[in-house]
């Protein structure tokens, strides 16, 4: 992921993306999943 932002989610509507995807985290420790 490039950038975060707060309501991001209201403007997109989908995100594609590989398994292993899953378990990787933010850099702030953050699972990918739960920033998306």
């Amino acid at each position: 992921m490039l950038f975060t932002i707060d309501g991001l989610g209201s403007f997109i509507s989908g995100a594609i993306l590989y398994e292993e995807t899953l378990s990787w985290n933010h850099s702030d420790g953050e699972s990918m999943v739960k920033k998306l």
